[in-house]
C-alpha cells in the first residue's frame, strides 16, 4: 500500500460545525450562567418562603382533654 492510497483514505472531511467566535461563546456562557443563577434564586425563594411559613407557625400538638 502506497502512502498516497492511505492519504486518500484519510481525506480531510469538511468541518460541519458552526463556527463561533470567542465573543459569541462568551455571550452564550454568560447567558447560560445567568439563567441558571436566576432559576436557582427563584427556586430558593419559593423554598425559603415555605420554610419561613412553617417556622413561624409551627404545628402545635395541644390535644384537648
Amino acid at each position: 500500500m502506497s502512502k498516497d492510497f492511505v492519504f486518500k483514505l484519510r481525506k480531510e472531511k469538511p468541518d460541519k460545525r458552526i463556527k463561533t467566535s470567542p465573543r459569541e461563546r462568551l455571550v452564550i456562557a454568560v447567558l447560560f450562567v445567568f439563567t441558571v443563577i436566576l432559576s436557582l434564586f427563584f427556586w430558593l425563594k419559593v423554598e425559603l418562603k415555605y420554610w419561613w411559613q412553617n417556622w413561624r407557625q409551627p404545628t402545635t400538638y395541644h390535644f384537648e382533654r
